[in-house]
């Protein structure tokens, strides 16, 4: 089965973003763009021999991660027509990031 690790936003930006998605989509046709609810990546889709494990993980990593800051920089659209948004990096995000890699390196071989 296949996993991904997301930061999914809070709801004043999701609704920004998803305006811009839809607003890009009127524009130029991109429907593609609508079709991912916005959300930050931090580990793109790998294998998992057991799904309910890797939940698990994620249920815990989302209990003990104190909330921190993520400021966007501007947007821009992948050659597939799905929009992102640039996110600037800062310590806590990059922190969280490295840990989030190296957990599932250690512990499911990610």
């Amino acid at each position: 089965m296949e996993a991904a690790f997301v930061i999914l936003l809070n709801s004043d930006l999701y609704n920004y973003v998803r305006r811009l998605q839809t607003d890009i989509c009127k524009l130029s046709g991109a429907k593609e763009t609508l079709k991912i609810e916005p959300h930050i990546t931090l580990k793109y889709a790998f294998n998992v021999k057991n799904i309910k494990t890797v939940e698990k993980y994620f249920d815990e990593i989302a209990k003990t991660t104190r909330p921190f800051k993520i400021e966007i920089n501007g947007i821009n659209l992948f050659p597939t027509q799905v929009f992102f948004v640039d996110v600037t990096k800062n310590q806590a995000l990059t922190n969280f990031h490295l840990k989030v890699l190296r957990d599932l390196k250690e512990k499911f071989s990610v």
